[in-house]
């Protein structure tokens, strides 16, 4: 679908992260122990040679921004600023818009791929246009990574690490820690990736936290042959929380992944024991790779309602095989029975308020 460039072209934004160091307490950065650098030369990486894909970490951004958030706008253009100069990439945008417009530009530098796709309805679609995004790859892909666009890695080296790591591993995790960063680009909180926490934890995973957070989201990459035998992300969980139903089931205890309640469908708690159930008949596993990222603030960790959510789900028994529907193009939308939950997933959009300065 092509996509219409309404966007002030001459516009600038600042880096976010020009100045971080002054503003993270030194005990912090003692602990990365890594600098912060900017670098303005961008990579072509449309002059990649196609016959390289076997090298190639094909990086998915997907972009959905149904309440028109200014900071969520402005983090994506930052990243794909941050991100252009590293080499052995290749950067696909998965675009939706709930509009007859397209709000990212489509003449941006160093993007191999920009994918525009119009909903008729609203959700949480970011697995839904990675799996798409990926069905328009090359078809000699070998990696993908799907990150976050609110990120700055600290690890200058973590594609090639990457790469190299998943020679070993078929599900890793791109980075170690991940320090939340305030308002005011302060140091709020640091958690350890699900990854690692895995494969050095000294204890099991616990839904209590209880001797630290694991944290499952942010940067993942995967092999070829672990997404063509997981058939691509799960991407029916239309409320978020997939990559945490993704991290668990690497684990053997995706039955932990959701809450213990009997009003959850059977039919989402079957698909998700059938996506577990592939991870262990193919014996996939699961590593990171070192390095500590920063996750910039846009708004409140307690409006994202990472459990209040899930009353949607309860409210409105939702069904995956009757409330959604995918079309020739793998892209879901709801369906006229599922539209019943629109009006309280809009209200849960609009609730986070990621344009919201205050801690």
């Amino acid at each position: 679908m092509p996509i219409k460039n309404n966007i002030e072209k001459d516009k600038r934004y600042t880096n976010a992260t020009t100045n971080i160091v002054k503003y993270i307490n030194s005990k912090i950065i003692n602990r990365l122990k890594k600098e912060i650098t900017l670098d303005n030369d961008f990579v072509n990486v449309k002059a990649c040679d196609e016959d390289s894909s076997s090298n190639i970490l094909y990086v998915i951004l997907p972009y959905f921004n149904f309440c028109k958030s200014k900071r969520r706008y402005e983090l994506f253009i930052e990243f794909i600023e941050r991100i252009s100069k590293y080499d052995k990439i290749k950067i696909v945008i998965s675009e939706a818009s709930n509009t007859d417009t397209f709000e990212l530009p489509d003449n941006m530098d160093n993007i191999y791929q920009h994918h525009g796709y119009k909903l008729q309805t609203e959700f949480w679609c970011k697995e839904n246009l990675i799996n798409v995004a990926i069905r328009n790859l090359p078809s000699q892909w070998k990696y993908v990574a799907w990150i976050d666009a609110d990120l700055t890695f600290l690890n200058e080296n973590w594609v090639e690490e990457a790469l190299e790591e998943l020679d070993k591993a078929h599900f890793i995790q791109l980075y170690t820690s991940a320090v939340y960063l305030g308002p005011q680009e302060e140091a709020m909180r640091i958690d350890k990736s699900f990854g690692y926490m895995y494969k050095n934890s000294t204890t099991e995973w616990r839904n209590d936290h209880k001797y630290g957070f694991w944290h499952c989201g942010f940067a993942w990459a995967c092999t070829r042959y672990a997404y063509d035998k997981t058939n691509g992300l799960i991407d029916f969980a239309i409320l978020g929380s997939s990559d945490h139903h993704m991290a668990l089931a690497l684990i053997n205890k995706v039955e932990l992944s959701y809450p213990n309640n009997t009003t959850i469908d059977k039919s989402f708690l079957e698909k998700l024991k059938d996506y577990e159930a592939l991870v262990r008949i193919h014996k996939l596993n699961l590593s990171y790779i070192n390095g500590t990222i920063l996750h910039h603030w846009h708004g409140r960790l307690e409006d994202r309602k990472y459990v209040e959510r899930w009353n949607i789900f309860y409210k409105h028994s939702y069904n995956p095989d009757k409330d959604i529907v995918y079309n020739d193009e793998g892209l879901l939308n709801l369906t006229a029975e599922g539209k019943r939950m629109e009006e309280d997933i809009i209200e849960y959009f609009i609730g986070r308020n990621e344009d919201n300065t205050e801690v």
